[in-house]
């Protein structure tokens, strides 16, 4: 994976999952254009930078992430939809974009940013 594949938005509600997060994305050479917590900051956070990618947590809070989903689709923005649950149990708009099962490695995470930015092209 090379560095430089454009700006990164990281949605997750955990802030301990969501400084892994940035932390790998780091490491790899990606730049994070914002970490986000509720789905509120993260609609502001997607009009504000318009990043390549998104990774958005499917569960925030008492609600999903299905709404981004599909605002980042819109944007042209591509996704990977992290999640606790099994692709099976997500509903079927995610199951178009990259699916990180936590927990989750750097090379998962690697692997999912590739195919992610593979499909966006």
């Amino acid at each position: 994976m090379q560095a430089g594949n454009g700006e990164v938005l990281v949605v997750e509600d955990e802030p301990l999952v969501a400084l892994m997060i940035e932390d790998m994305l780091t490491d790899m050479g990606f730049t994070v254009a914002a970490v986000v917590h509720t789905e509120p900051a993260a609609q502001d956070a997607l009009a504000k930078h318009r990043p390549r990618l998104a990774i958005l947590d499917f569960e925030l809070g008492r609600g999903n992430s299905l709404d981004l989903i599909a605002q980042c689709r819109t944007n042209g923005t591509a996704v990977i939809v992290a999640t606790g649950h099994t692709a099976a149990e997500l509903p079927e708009e995610c199951r178009d974009s990259p699916i990180l099962t936590k927990p989750f490695s750097i090379e998962q995470l690697s692997a999912a940013l590739e195919q992610a930015l593979a499909s966006a092209r």
